[in-house]
C-alpha cells in the first residue's frame, strides 16, 4: 500500500492519495476536519492497510533530509539521528539575517535586497555547510532551509513535517535513513519517504527505461 501526500503550509490545501499496486487502483483520501497533518496521514495509512502484511509506504511532497555537510558539522550520522536530538522549538524558527544563522537554527527567510540569499549561503559555508543536498543540485532546486522570501522555497513545508516527525519518531521509520526499503518493508512501522514530483514527472515522460 502506498500513500502520497501533496504538502502545503496551509493544511486546507493538502491532498492525500492512496494506491494499491496489486489492485491497480488509486483513490483520494477524504481529509479530516481542519485538514491533514503528518499524524493524520500516518493514521489514515494504517487504517487502509487493513490486514496487509507489509507496512504502508508514505511519501511526502516535502524535504526529508539535510545536506550531508550539515550532518557532518553537527556530528550526526544520519538525518534520522539528528531529528531525534532536537529538543528545542527554536531549531525550527527561521532566521531573518545571515549573522543569525547557526547550526542550531538552520532555517531562514530571505529578506528583500540584492545579494540576500548569497549572504546566507556564505554564512553557511563559513560554518562548513554546503547549501544544497545532492538531490537539490540534480533538480536545480532551492536550499531546503529557505522558509520564505523567494519563489520555490520549501522550508516552511519541511518545518511542518520535521516538527511532526520529531514527535512521532518511535512510531515510524524513515527511508533511507533507518534502512533499505526491503528491510523496512519487513517491519511493522509505516515507512516515510520524500517524494520529488519534478523528478517523477521527468521519469514519467522519459522515452528511456527507468534504471
Amino acid at each position: 500500500m502506498i500513500v502520497c501526500a501533496d504538502w502545503s503550509k496551509d493544511p486546507g490545501k493538502r491532498e492525500v492519495y492512496a494506491a494499491s499496486p496489486s489492485e491497480r487502483r488509486v483513490w483520494r483520501l477524504d481529509p479530516p476536519a481542519g485538514g491533514w497533518d503528518v499524524a493524520g496521514v500516518v493514521a489514515a495509512a494504517q487504517r487502509i492497510r487493513g490486514g496487509r502484511r507489509r507496512p504502508p509506504l508514505i511519501g511526502f511532497d516535502a524535504p526529508i533530509g539535510v545536506p550531508r555537510s550539515y550532518l557532518g558539522a553537527v556530528g550526526a550520522r544520519t538525518f534520522s539521528a539528528w531529528l531525534r536530538r532536537i529538543r528545542h522549538a527554536g531549531a525550527f524558527e527561521p532566521c531573518r539575517t545571515a549573522v543569525e544563522w547557526s547550526l542550531a537554527r538552520p532555517f531562514f527567510a530571505v529578506p528583500k535586497g540584492k545579494g540576500s540569499l548569497k549572504a546566507f549561503e556564505a554564512r553557511m559555508r563559513s560554518l562548513g555547510v554546503a547549501p544544497l543536498r545532492a538531490i537539490d543540485r540534480w533538480a536545480h532546486a532551492k536550499p531546503v532551509f529557505i522558509a520564505g522570501g523567494i519563489p520555490g522555497s520549501v522550508g516552511s513545508a519541511a518545518i511542518d513535517v520535521w516538527r511532526s516527525l520529531s514527535r512521532c519518531r518511535p512510531r515510524v521509520a524513515l527511508w533511507p535513513f533507518d534502512g533499505g526499503l526491503g528491510e523496512l518493508g519487513r517491519g511493522s512501522k509505516p515507512v516515510i519517504a520524500e517524494i520529488y514530483p519534478r523528478l517523477a514527472y521527468g521519469l514519467a515522460i522519459s522515452r528511456e527505461a527507468a534504471m
